[in-house]
């Protein structure tokens, strides 16, 4: 017999997640499984932007929360695992899981789990991190909708994250020329430049924001990879070049706005439609969810970079199923460092 720790969304999320957001509830499972389940000992758990967004809605309350995890077969009674294998998939935070394969997560056809291979130069923590959705959401969001030019100027938001730290090493790559971050302090910026391959690095914080962004986008923008929406994307959009290209992977300004900050950032939207309408700006949105048949190569060409050498990546880790509510915390105020995690085991 099992017992397993499982975080509860206790109230739907209306802003931000805190702590009268979630409980973690005990309970025995029963390690006798019916046909076609198994028995994961979680080792990770990824807390991702997108699993509070999804839980706004009453109907979540008193349900597991959602999101990433990466553990170990303890049983299973499907055909396609096997004890002992590693897996990663779209579950719920909890220490232990019972759960058919295929099984019903909060996003529609994401109900697979991978079998994974961790090595010393590829950790179990890795497969939630650079070597899951966030690498995948990079690799793909550049393969199919960036379209880097060799020479071109790109503008990342969110640099410093989970996606931003990888976009700028793929654009690299692929050719680009003057890739220009915008992170939240000093400590950040100055892991753009020294770490991440960034040109130039933009401190969103600093009381010369504006004309410092200005002097970095001189010459015009050809890519924008945004990852908070607002008013610092109105702001890059008024430098881009007509017919540039911008692709929206995330909205991190609009999750946890104060008043004064949501009115501010409706309005900026509403001048960021009328500036991809006047620049004849192509604007699309990355979804990985949309790319799922190409995540098992995608998973083993991040492993293969990683294994080289050919990347460079952080991660912020948080212990114990406990921790999950400050991890979100954490993500939204924009303490971590590269992929938010939280070890269980």
């Amino acid at each position: 017999m099992s017992v397993s720790r499982t975080v509860v969304l206790t109230k739907a999320i209306v802003k931000c997640p805190g702590d009268a957001n979630f409980e973690i509830r005990e309970e025995n499972l029963n390690q006798e499984l019916k046909d076609g389940q198994v028995l994961i000992e979680t080792h990770y758990y990824s807390p991702d932007p997108f699993i509070p967004a999804a839980f706004g809605n009453k109907n979540w309350e008193g349900k597991p929360l959602s999101g990433f995890i990466s553990g170990k077969i303890l049983s299973s009674k499907n055909d396609k695992y096997s004890d002992g294998q590693f897996v990663m998939g779209l579950l719920h935070a909890a220490t232990h899981i019972v759960t058919d394969v295929p099984f019903v997560s909060c996003v529609p056809h994401c109900s697979s789990l991978y079998v994974v291979e961790p090595s010393d130069k590829l950790k179990l923590q890795n497969f939630v991190g650079v070597l899951g959705m966030p690498g995948l959401t990079a690799l793909l969001g550049l393969r199919h909708l960036l379209d880097i030019k060799k020479g071109c100027t790109l503008v990342v938001t969110s640099a410093a994250g989970a996606v931003g730290s990888l976009i700028s090493q793929f654009a690299k790559k692929q050719g680009a020329g003057k890739i220009i971050g915008i992170a939240g302090s000093k400590e950040k910026c100055d892991r753009l430049i020294n770490k991440y391959q960034y040109d130039v690095a933009v401190n969103y914080k600093s009381p010369n924001y504006e004309k410092e962004l200005a002097e970095a986008c001189a010459d015009g923008v050809d890519r924008y990879w945004d990852g908070v929406g607002g008013k610092t994307s109105e702001m890059v959009l008024g430098h881009m070049k007509e017919g540039g290209l911008v692709v929206v992977c995330g909205s991190i300004s609009n999750y946890c706005p104060t008043e004064e900050e949501a009115k501010e950032a409706k309005e900026s939207d509403n001048r960021i439609e009328n500036l991809v309408k006047d620049k004849k700006l192509a604007k699309t949105r990355m979804t990985v969810f949309n790319y799922m048949n190409e995540w098992p190569q995608g998973i083993k060409e991040l492993g293969r970079m990683v294994s080289e050498g050919e990347l460079t990546f952080d991660e912020s880790m948080e212990e114990g199923i406990e921790n999950v509510p400050k991890a979100y915390r954490d993500l939204f105020e924009g303490k971590n460092v590269g992929k938010q995690l939280v070890r269980l085991k």
